[in-house]
């Protein structure tokens, strides 16, 4: 494994480590109140678009990261979408 790669893993670490608070948050207070759905749906396709890329290019640090952070965008719209309708 590369330096270059080492720092591509720990920035995918980061990425999800950094989101999984806010996801815990919802998942426990089951309030999404402050969620925005143009917001997660712009970080959904983002985070899908840079994940194709990746598969593309063969990039183990983005697949990962974005994998990851496209799992946990996706957690949060669907718990936007349960805890709005009540």
């Amino acid at each position: 494994m590369e330096g270059v790669e080492i720092i591509g893993y720990i920035a995918a670490a980061i990425t999800m480590i950094a989101t999984t608070p806010q996801v815990v948050k919802i998942i426990k207070t089951k309030d999404a109140s402050g969620v925005s759905y143009p917001t997660y749906v712009l970080t959904i396709l983002a985070d899908l678009a840079w994940l194709i890329y990746g598969i593309i290019s063969n990039n183990w640090p983005i697949i990962v990261s974005d994998a990851g952070a496209l799992l946990l965008a996706v957690i949060v719209l669907i718990c936007k979408f349960k805890f709005d309708k009540g």
